[in-house]
């Protein structure tokens, strides 16, 4: 859904999907946020003015990267276009500092203009475009912050002069490149103002999807040939197979009887087996209870021997635990004695060397008292030492003042002198500029005297010449009037006669596709035909002269059905002159269904009594045309069929007595005069034939009609066209007459605003020159007596520096003497302080050898204390191991007493567990024989299971077989079935079944399918032809729009364009032309004259002049259709001052309506924009932007 809404004058364009701009009143460039693109590190945020935003800076640095940046952000693909070797060298690659970044992002943002936004986009009041890239290669776009196709962003700003091939954005040094491109680009860029890149699309797609149709539809009479001819080899296949299956079906019955009857076999044997399973069984369950008293009696006897082992056991347990006591006890006696030896060693070792320690310790403290006093020596003489050393310091620090304070006057004295000579230099080299400045101004104002005078002259010549032009320039445009009306009365019948040949076009392609339709259906009549009643394709030579009843005889329309049903197979006979003719054919059998004479005897049809009532519609053979030498053939046929309503009417006639004729209803059934009823559903297909044969004579009459009209058609088309030509050439030989006289008009009217403009130029010249020449000799007196002040100032600061040599002079002499005096202290200073450097090491040495002696003196007392701890432990632990000999001794005696007891009690339980064991043999044989029997039983009754099982597994698997192919259903054995004789009917069967060979059971499937397909492809068929004849009607409506837009906008552009260019140029002449009149295809050519210059090729004009008439171009489709914003690249750098001062003043006129952003290096045009961007290299490699809002600086 599209919708066009005016607002403030203007239609704004809203679509429901996408996002199109569709004009500037609805949006307007707020900002740009750059981060990581190129060499812009840095995240950048540039707002953009209503105006215009100038960009400046150093080659170099960075200015044409952010156009690159905004290119890029609107869908930009071509690497070649945004002066790059990859899509990676977008991202900031990094510098020697500085890492390369990760990825690249530019971000657009326009705001709502008081108009409209696109529909999708509608509650919103400003659109953000944004495209990041990684280094990975992937991109992401968004639109308001939502992830997004590239294919919207381009549709965004489709038709708005800002996609890859527009006319908004120039880039740096292709500026020029426009007038000499192809004349299909150029015709490109007059499309984008005209709005009609969304009909070039439309029809592009149009045109693919057209294409697309015309395969479809060749594709599809393919298949409905190919389909027909399986459909045919498929009926065949079909009736075999449904042979097959009732052959099949009666095997399957009989095999379901015989594996019944077998299943009832199995059912016999299952029962007797499981009798027998059952009686070995239930004497199987007497002998395991015989087998479990035994085991129980056998239980008892060994939980007694248990009983009596364990007492056994947890005596001789007791005893070995006794046995090992006495052992212990033993034992630790041993180990307690041995204790008590080595205890007293250790007490002899510690006492010996507690006395050595002892007398070491006298020695250690004689040595402390020594070096104690040689330490108090040293250190007096070390306060000596320092007390002169602080006196020597002060001195020199006093000294160190004095030259420091010296130095600070010499370096104030010594730069002032510097200044001053500087001065004196800086006003030498001004009095040098002011004087040559003043002998330039000398000869500049006898220059401008003269050329004031001469100005004078050529203005008087400039002005008679104007006289002449004025009137020459009358008598032309009453010429020009005379031949433009002729032209105008031509063009109207050229016109007329084009609305004619375009009826007469539309009136033969009309007629052309009705044909072609006409012939894809003449094409599925006569497969139908070929199917049904004409199954045999003979050749005119087997036919022998002779004609087919079907191609003899036509049904009356809304008779097919009854004729073909009730003739049948009687259409496909041979009509022959006798039947002399039989014996001539080779085959008669094979040849045809069969014959009919085209004298037949018909008396016997020849009804005397007419039928009459309600209901009967007439004969059967009126309803059939044939010419009149068939009449008889048609009546043997008809054999005196009467046609009634249906088939009740047909029974009520019969019962009511109408016995004498036949009768056949509309849709073919037949009651035979016996009462019998046919209903010939198996000859359905004769009275499709019929039908076919029918409607493909009604569309060989329309052809004959149509092709006869084509040719009337086309002689008044070629009538219509010589007339043209005619008028054409007329036309031209006018409008050759119009265009010299108004190339003539022009010239003249070029010549008259050249002198007018001359004249103008001359008249500001002069006044310029009188102002030079005012402001000439106001600096001639300004710098006479500027010169003689600064030469007065120069003088002055000679003296001064002259006395300021000789005061720096003096005071390096005093600062040389004072430094010396301190370097003479500071040496003496040093000397002290390593003497009493050495004494301090001497002194701390010896406080160092007493400290050790010190700690000496404390561990080894330390020692002597410990040892004597150590001597009263070892004297306790030898009291406690005398008490634990004593315990040891005791408990030895007490554990061999048990022993005795236990040895006495376990003799005493031996014999009643020999008896006990005795009884358990005897009980264990026993068991033996009850089990052996007991598996002998198991073992006959685990066969009579496997065999039951055996039966239940055939008669299960009998019964799942039986199940598996024929169903749940319990089949019916007849009393008197034989399985014997069944399984040789089986065996006849199959034998049959194989004669009969390979069978496609799929064919009837098959079949069906390959029916239904051909009337699916029917239909497809009839659709492709609707939907192509809807899409020619779809792509002329295209054209015609596409067509009206751009001519009316080339109109436009060409009249701004010669406007654009005069003003530019101050005079010439400027055209563009289509190179093949209106058509959609046509190029557009550029042509250029500058004033005073007849050139014959634009390869010709100077740099200058080629960006002049590139620009005029430019803004001639801003003016038609401006754009949200334009970028300009450097594209005043071939421009004189004069040429820039001009491209100004036309931004500014167009600032108004559109936002530009210019790149620039002229201080000219940066004087003129509203906001200034400064562009260089903060850091090498990375671009800094500094902006400058310059009417608010102004203000």
């Amino acid at each position: 859904m599209q919708g066009v809404f005016r607002i403030r004058g203007k239609e704004i364009c809203v679509l429901a999907k996408g996002f199109k701009l569709c004009y500037i009143e609805s949006v307007k460039l707020k900002r740009i946020e750059i981060r990581g693109f190129k060499s812009i590190a840095k995240k950048v945020d540039l707002p953009i003015s209503e105006g215009i935003t100038c960009i400046a800076g150093p080659n170099g640095c960075g200015k044409s990267n952010i156009v690159d940046a905004v290119r890029w952000a609107m869908g930009e693909q071509s690497t070649r276009s945004l002066r790059a070797g990859a899509m990676s060298d977008m991202i900031f690659s990094g510098t020697q500092e500085i890492g390369p970044g990760s990825s690249a992002q530019v971000l657009i943002e326009f705001i709502r203009d008081g108009g409209v936004f696109p529909q999708a986009l509608e509650g919103f009041d400003q659109i953000a475009v944004s495209r990041k890239l990684f280094r990975s290669g992937e991109s992401e776009y968004a639109i308001n912050g939502v992830k997004c196709r590239l294919k919207d962003i381009t549709d965004l700003f489709l038709d708005t002069g800002l996609d890859r091939q527009g006319y908004a954005i120039v880039e740096q040094g292709k500026v020029k490149e426009i007038i000499q491109s192809r004349p299909e680009d150029i015709r490109h860029l007059i499309e984008e103002a005209a709005a009609v890149g969304k009909f070039r699309v439309k029809r592009i797609e149009a045109h693919r999807r057209l294409e697309a149709t015309s395969k479809n539809l060749e594709r599809v009479s393919d298949l409905l040939s190919e389909v027909s001819r399986q459909r045919s080899e498929l009926k065949a296949q079909a009736n075999r197979a449904r042979r097959y299956q009732i052959v099949r079906d009666q095997i399957n019955e009989l095999t379901r009887q015989l594996w019944g009857s077998k299943l009832d076999e199995l059912a016999g044997k299952l029962k007797v087996c499981s009798q027998q399973e059952k009686e070995l069984g239930e004497f199987l369950e007497k002998k395991k209870e015989e087998l479990d008293a035994l085991h129980a009696s056998r239980e008892e006897l060994e939980s007694r021997q248990k009983e009596q082992k364990k007492g056994m056991e947890l005596i001789s347990s007791a005893l070995l635990e006794n046995q090992a006591a006495v052992g212990i006890a033993r034992a630790d006696s041993e180990n307690a004695k041995q204790r008590k030896s080595d205890i007293r060693s250790t007490l002899e070792i510690i006492t010996t060397r507690t006395a050595q320690i002892k007398k070491s310790l006298k020695a250690e403290l004689d040595q402390i008292g020594t070096e104690t006093e040689a330490s108090a020596l040293v250190e007096e003489q070390l306060e000596v030492f320092q007390k002169e050393a602080e006196q020597s310091r002060g001195m020199a620090d006093e000294f160190l003042q004095q030259y420091r304070s010296l130095d600070k006057k010499f370096d104030e004295k010594r730069a002032e002198l510097f200044d001053t000579i500087g001065h004196v230099r800086a006003q030498e080299q001004h009095i040098s500029g002011l004087e040559i400045r003043y002998q330039e101004v000398c000869p500049a104002i006898r220059k401008r005297e003269d050329d004031i005078a001469d100005l004078k002259t050529r203005a008087a010549v400039v002005k008679e010449t104007l006289d002449s032009l004025n009137q020459e320039a009358g008598q032309l445009e009453g010429k020009l009037v005379l031949q433009s009306r002729q032209c105008q009365v031509l063009e109207t019948q050229r016109d007329e006669l084009r609305t004619c040949m375009q009826r007469v076009r539309e009136t033969l392609r009309d007629r052309e596709q009705e044909l072609s339709e006409i012939h894809a259906k003449v094409s599925i009549l006569d497969q139908v035909i070929q199917e049904t009643i004409q199954a045999q394709d003979l050749s005119p030579e087997s036919l022998n002269g002779n004609m087919r009843v079907s191609d003899a005889i036509t049904a009356r329309k809304g008779f097919e059905e009854t004729v073909g049903r009730s003739v049948g197979e009687a259409l496909e006979f041979l009509i022959i002159p006798d039947h002399e003719e039989l014996f001539a054919e080779q085959s008669i059998e094979h040849s045809f269904p069969g014959f009919v004479p085209q004298r037949p005897y018909i008396e016997p049809y020849r009804s005397t009594q007419p039928l009459e009532g309600e209901g009967i519609l007439g004969p059967l053979s009126s309803f059939i045309d044939s010419e009149k030498q068939y009449e008889d053939v048609i009546h043997a046929l008809s054999r005196d069929m009467w046609v009634v309503d249906d088939i009740h009417r047909a029974l009520s006639l019969w019962r009511g007595g109408q016995r004498a004729h036949p009768l056949v209803t509309r849709d073919g059934m037949i009651l035979e005069t016996t009462g019998v009823v046919r209903t010939t559903r198996t000859l359905a297909k004769y009275g499709q034939g019929l039908k076919a044969k029918a409607d493909k004579d009604q569309l060989e009459i329309r052809k004959n009609e149509i092709e006869g009209e084509r040719d009337t058609w086309a002689a008044q088309l070629k009538a219509h066209e010589q007339k043209l030509e005619q008028a054409e050439e007329r036309i031209s030989i006018t409008r050759t007459l119009c265009v010299e006289i108004q190339r003539s008009i022009q010239e003249v009217h070029y010549r008259k605003q050249d002198l007018e403009k001359e004249h103008e130029r001359i008249s500001e010249q002069m006044r310029t020159g009188q102002q030079d020449l005012d402001a000439l000799e106001t600096l001639k007196d300004r710098l006479s007596n500027e010169l003689a002040l600064q030469r007065s100032e120069k003088a002055v600061v000679d003296d001064a520096i002259l006395s300021l040599q000789d005061v720096v002079k003096e005071l390096d002499a005093r600062r040389n003497a004072a430094r010396k005096r301190y370097e003479e202290v500071q040496a003496s200073v040093q000397q002290q302080i390593l003497k009493a450097h050495e004494l301090k090491v001497g002194w701390a040495s010896k406080k160092e050898r007493i400290r050790n002696l010190q700690e000496n003196i404390t561990r080894k007392q330390a020692e002597i204390e410990k040892d004597g701890e150590r001597i009263s432990e070892l004297n306790r632990t030898l009291e406690h191991i005398e008490a634990d000999l004593r315990s040891a001794q005791q408990a030895c005696e007490k554990a061999q007493e048990e022993v005795l007891r236990l040895e006495s009690a376990y003799s005493d339980m031996v014999p009643e567990y020999e008896k006990i064991s005795r009884l358990l043999n005897q009980l264990s044989d026993d068991l033996c024989r009850a089990e052996e029997s007991v598996e002998n039983l198991e073992r006959d009754r685990t066969e009579a299971l496997l065999m039951l099982r055996e039966q239940e597994i055939a008669y299960s698997m009998g019964k799942e077989r039986l199940e598996a192919r024929f169903g749940r259903e319990t089949p019916q054995i007849p009393d008197t079935f034989d399985p014997e004789k069944t399984r040789s009917r089986l065996d006849l069967m199959e034998k049959k079944l194989e004669r009969m060979g390979q069978i496609n059971f799929t064919s009837i499937t098959a079949y069906e399918q390959a029916q239904a397909r051909w009337d699916d492809l029917h239909r497809q068929y009839e659709d492709i032809v609707q939907a192509s004849t809807r899409l020619k009607e779809v792509i002329a409506n295209i054209e015609r729009q596409s067509k009206k837009a751009f001519m009316e906008t080339f109109a436009l552009v060409r009249h701004h364009f010669q406007d654009l260019f005069t003003t530019m140029f101050g005079g010439g002449k400027a055209d563009i032309v289509l190179e093949d009149g209106d058509s959609l295809e046509s190029g557009v050519e550029i042509y250029a004259s500058p004033p005073f210059k007849r050139l014959k090729a634009m390869s010709l004009l100077s740099e200058g002049e080629k960006t002049l008439c590139a620009l005029s171009f430019i803004f001639a489709l801003i003016r038609v259709r401006p754009a949200p914003f334009c970028v300009l690249d450097e594209v005043d750098a071939s421009l004189d001052d004069a040429n820039v001062i001009r491209f100004n003043r036309l931004i500014r006129s167009f600032s108004e309506e559109s936002q530009f952003l210019v790149v620039t290096h002229n201080r000219y045009t940066m004087e003129m924009a509203d906001i200034l961007y400064g562009v260089t290299f903060d850091v090498p490699g990375i671009s800094k932007v500094v902006s400058m809002a310059l009417k608010n600086s102004e203000g």
